[in-house]
């Protein structure tokens, strides 16, 4: 059940997915279970364009199992994986999605990345976050105060702040 096994031809989504039974005059009671296997491959989509997963490897042979789970480079052609790598690069490297084949990680077509193009995430340091904390604090929005006006001088509306 992933995004990559459907058609855009909808005729042949009938088989595309055994997980999914969108079939003409399906039982009723596989509707929720059809429904629910949609809702999951939509998930594991939303998991890998959203930089949930973290390489392993090294910093020059970066490697990660995407939540679709690709099973041939045909299959991921065109595909878009984000992520958070767990070292940063010190030059050209090579990526390998769910044991596919590394194959080299681009900025461009044909430009390889150079070094610290891909960094590995930082966590501040705990003062840092009190200090920071303190600085941004902003006191509270007051409350708006809601009034239909009062009559002004010359009987016209006064507005209210």
């Amino acid at each position: 059940m992933s995004f990559w096994k459907w058609s855009r031809t909808a005729a042949n989504n009938a088989t595309a997915d055994g997980s999914i039974n969108w079939a003409e005059g399906q039982a009723p009671s596989t509707v929720n279970d059809s429904a629910r296997a949609m809702m999951a491959a939509a998930s594991k989509y939303r998991d890998d364009v959203a930089g949930a997963i973290a390489t392993a490897g090294s910093a020059s042979a970066y490697t990660l199992a995407s939540f679709q789970v690709f099973d041939t480079l045909a299959h991921m052609d065109g595909a878009m994986i984000a992520f958070t790598a767990h070292a940063g690069n010190g030059g050209a490297c090579t990526l390998n999605v769910d044991g596919l084949g590394a194959k080299p990680l681009r900025s461009a077509p044909s430009t390889e990345i150079i070094a610290h193009d891909l960094r590995q995430p930082v966590q501040p340091h705990r003062d840092h976050l009190r200090r920071r904390r303190r600085r941004d604090h902003v006191q509270p929005p007051r409350p708006a105060r809601l009034s239909l006006g009062r009559q002004g001088r010359h009987g016209r509306q006064k507005p209210r702040v």
